[in-house]
């Protein structure tokens, strides 16, 4: 539950979706939610604003998405994790970044 996927086709009332794992198939258009959730794909940090590790992150938590941005030097999305506001590397998530 909470999952992100991609949703690549629709077709009367169903969404033909991909898993981060390569999984591909057809979900009833009510079945999915609007919530932007990232799944961490590599053990990371979320940083604050000064880019100092605030927490940890594991391989395969599902982090709450507050946008994706890229700038100059980097791509990163804010994010989300109980009490837990920062930044993470956009290369060590997967989902909707952009």
């Amino acid at each position: 539950p909470g999952l992100p996927l991609k949703v690549i086709d629709e077709n009367s009332g169903y969404k033909m979706v991909e898993l981060y794992d390569g999984t591909k198939g057809w979900v009833s258009s009510n079945l999915i939610s609007n919530k932007n959730n990232l799944l961490v794909i590599e053990d990371t940090n979320i940083l604050n604003n000064k880019n100092k590790p605030i927490a940890k992150v594991k391989k395969y938590v599902v982090l709450t998405s507050l946008g994706c941005f890229k700038d100059k030097e980097s791509s990163y999305c804010r994010v989300r994790k109980k009490n837990i506001k920062g930044r993470i590397d956009s290369t060590k998530v997967w989902g909707k970044t952009y």
